[in-house]
């Protein structure tokens, strides 16, 4: 009796640690994500960019401390990410950090600003976030990105900024030929627009930006253009 009693509570142990392998079990009961399957699927197109997250609440009545560690990237050679950690925007995805203190009944989030490049394919990120080594649950990122994505992609085109990186101006160029007008934006990981202006000599001045990766959208007519520069 007592050796069945073991086999029966060993099976138990072993399934335990294999669904909390695949996290997909909250080890604390101080917060809960939204959506509640801690994973995010996001289609986007080429030359295309995103700004989304999983939410976390503290469902406590205590202020709440979390962390967090990047478990893993797989992502493709000319996308790139920035993560924001409830309102603190980084370049790129930091291997460890630690959120801004949560108050009872506040949420936080994990964010990741998506700009794709000319490649088809997928990218899965995944980052731990908890209060402790010991209490960490896994947070998956899919970014598929493909040439007809949700978004509409009528007329949409990548085109090349020069110098890149740049300190005080930049021009813009589209298969060897000089933009010469359109609608600009300018924004920056956290998805906030920096700069909006008419395009009128294909030139914008820069120097007013802070260091960092911007993302580009140009409008003219019905075209619409789309890259991504850094100021150093």
């Amino acid at each position: 009796m007592p050796g069945i009693l073991f086999f029966k509570m060993k099976k138990i142990l072993a399934l335990f640690v294999t669904v909390l392998a695949a996290g997909n079990i909250s080890f604390s009961q101080n917060y809960t994500f939204d959506p509640s399957s801690k994973q995010l699927v996001i289609n986007l197109p080429l030359n295309d960019s995103d700004f989304k997250g999983i939410y976390f609440k503290n469902v406590s009545s205590s202020p709440l401390t979390l962390n967090w560690t990047l478990l893993s990237t797989n992502t493709l050679s000319d996308c790139m990410f920035g993560m924001c950690a409830s309102g603190n925007c980084l370049n790129g995805i930091p291997a460890t950090g630690t959120f801004p203190i949560l108050q009872a009944s506040d949420t936080g989030w994990v964010k990741l600003h998506c700009f794709t490049g000319n490649t088809p394919g997928t990218n899965v990120i995944k980052i731990l976030v908890g209060e402790s080594q010991k209490t960490m649950d896994t947070l998956t990122f899919i970014i598929t990105v493909s040439p007809t994505g949700i978004k509409e992609q009528k007329h949409k085109l990548s085109f090349d900024v020069f110098p890149n990186p740049a300190s005080d101006k930049i021009s813009l160029k589209l298969q060897d030929q000089q933009v010469r007008s359109g609608e600009l934006q300018v924004y920056n990981l956290s998805g906030e627009t920096v700069m909006q202006q008419t395009l009128t000599n294909g030139s914008i001045d820069i120097r007013s930006l802070a260091p960092g990766l911007y993302f580009l959208r140009l409008r003219s007519g019905e075209k619409l253009y789309s890259t991504r520069f850094l100021k150093n």
